[in-house]
């Protein structure tokens, strides 16, 4: 089965999979709307991505990295511009909602038990998903 896919840097692919997540903020908007494989990035978390990991730590959840894998499979369900946001804890520190940006609202529709190996690129791209996975 092929599939929409998108890469996240960690620690954000692993809390969109945990269902931490579930607003992904992108400087671009979209229409697509359905499936989408969330994928961890292979590059390092940055000094920054340290302080969300550390922030979602102090919330009780233990983000263990998944670089370069299939993570979750998510339905990408609306895309709204962000005019004005109200802080709502956890979430806001998972995200930029920069007033112009974009806030890609998801559902979890599955954690992968067994995330495999997935070559990212910028954007949306497509991916060949395991036949045990559907």
């Amino acid at each position: 089965m092929n599939i929409k896919a998108i890469s996240l840097w960690e620690p954000w692919a692993t809390a969109m999979a945990m269902n931490i997540k579930k607003v992904e903020t992108r400087s671009w908007p979209t229409n697509y709307r359905g499936m989408l494989l969330i994928c961890a990035a292979k590059k390092k978390m940055s000094n920054e991505a340290m302080e969300v990991h550390w922030i979602a730590e102090s919330y009780g959840f233990k983000i263990e990295p998944h670089y370069g894998m299939a993570v979750a499979i998510v339905d990408l369900i609306r895309c709204d511009v962000i005019t004005l946001f109200e802080p709502c804890s956890l979430e806001h520190a998972l995200g930029d909602y920069r007033a112009g940006r974009f806030a890609w609202t998801t559902n979890l529709l599955k954690r992968l038990k067994n995330p495999f190996p997935v070559k990212g690129k910028q954007g949306f791209f497509n991916v060949d998903i395991p036949e045990n996975l559907t």
